[in-house]
């Protein structure tokens, strides 16, 4: 009996961890999905505009990658439920086998009743015909013990049915999941060839027409160029007006109250603390953005002649989206960059953020904002519906990868 416990229990605690394996990789599947029809509908947005045939080319890239990596996902998922059913089997096995013999024991004990005619009357006259009280009371005990014994049997009876049934039911379920995986497995398939054809007409065309191409990229990197001076200016300036300000001699004037530059004050070096702890928790600067060209230089797998560098990351949204800061601190510069529109750089002790391409800017130079606080909305990318937000993180003079420091996407 003891054995039989063991075991069930055993069962239930390895059918629980299989539950919570199954999840996670549920969770991860539908995160790639739900990636996968951002991707495709900034794609389906960029086929439209001839010109933009390389960004194109870099979402499709995308796309591709993630559903094979979807693919290979879903495998995972019906491999655990492959895992699942097989333990659901055992447990239904081991289920059956408890209900046969419950079933049994209680035959036995009713077969005996009936043997004996043990009715509710006879019963009493056989105790009551004992020769002696005491020959009685154990008649009494032994027949109450078989009572007892027969209730327990179909009481457990009773449970291994409702057991083997839910068993059965969580089968029917997991094989359902299996085919509706394997349906979504053969259409990511599917749809991975038709993309990869995709893929290669697009690689010709824009070979055909890499001068014009050529001619774009440069434009596009001027434009890039602009951008990143216009904010490793004002960023350097800021750091050098802080180190001038902790050269002065002790006898100047000291500032008014509220008007000490929060960098060198200690609730700036408090800040700067607070934001070294939080990397890799900040928010990101759009909501339901999808990162459309890393941090970093990057040679394009099919074009080997070009590359693409960013000093930041460019999360691709909705058109007119608001852009939120991504932690407390204060304005240091707003500036208008031909090609990237408004530019906010707030400052956060010795760290700073930056906001790019964004159409109208809601905040100016030394206002304190909050974190999730606006300070602009992006800019639409001409006639599209969607916008691209260019963002940074500095720490001094050197900047960092910025995916380094917002949380997970989920």
């Amino acid at each position: 009996m003891k054995g039989w416990i063991s075991l069930c229990l055993l069962m239930v605690v390895t059918t629980g961890a299989e539950a919570q394996t199954v999840q996670k990789l549920r969770d991860r599947r539908e995160a790639l999905l739900r990636e996968i029809r951002q991707t495709g509908q900034a794609l389906e947005e960029k086929r439209t505009h001839e010109r933009q045939a390389l960004e194109s080319l870099l979402l499709l890239e995308r796309q591709l990658e993630l559903r094979q990596e979807a693919v290979r996902q879903i495998r995972r998922d019906r491999d655990a439920l492959v895992h699942i059913i097989q333990q659901l089997e055992k447990e239904a096995t081991v289920a059956g086998e408890g209900r046969d013999k419950a079933l049994q024991a209680y035959r036995r004990l009713a077969r005996y009743r009936l043997y004996h005619r043990l009715s509710s009357k006879e019963t009493l006259l056989y105790f009551l015909a004992a020769p002696q009280l005491g020959i009685g009371l154990q008649r009494a005990l032994v027949y109450d013990r078989m009572a007892m014994r027969r209730r327990e049997a179909a009481r457990r009876y009773r449970d291994e049915q409702d057991r083997l049934l839910r068993i059965k039911e969580e089968k029917v379920t997991a094989r359902e999941e299996q085919d509706r995986l394997l349906s979504e497995e053969k259409h990511q398939e599917s749809r991975i060839s038709l993309e990869r054809t995709e893929r290669s007409n697009l690689i010709r065309s824009l070979q055909k027409q890499m001068r014009t191409l050529e001619a774009d990229l440069s434009r596009q990197e001027k434009e890039r160029a602009r951008l990143e001076d216009a904010i490793a200016s004002a960023v350097r300036k800021e750091i050098e007006a802080e180190e001038a300000r902790k050269k002065k001699p002790a006898t100047t004037p000291k500032a008014k109250p509220g008007k000490a530059d929060p960098a060198t004050t200690p609730a700036g070096e408090a800040i700067a603390g607070d934001f070294r702890r939080n990397k890799g928790k900040l928010p990101w600067p759009v909501e339901k953005a999808l990162l459309v060209r890393p941090f970093g230089e990057q040679r394009h797998p099919d074009l080997p002649q070009v590359r693409i560098n960013n000093t930041g990351i460019d999360l691709r949204t909705t058109a007119d989206a608001p852009v939120k800061a991504v932690f407390e601190g204060t304005v240091s510069g707003v500036q208008y960059v031909p090609g990237f529109a408004y530019t906010v750089i707030l400052r956060h002790g010795s760290y700073y953020t930056v906001y790019s391409n964004m159409e109208s800017v809601t905040v100016k130079k030394g206002d304190t904002v909050k974190a999730g606080s606006q300070v602009g909305k992006a800019a639409r990318s001409g006639q599209a519906t969607y916008s691209d937000v260019h963002f940074e993180v500095w720490n001094g003079k050197n900047r960092q990868d910025p995916a380094h420091w917002l949380m997970p996407q989920r």
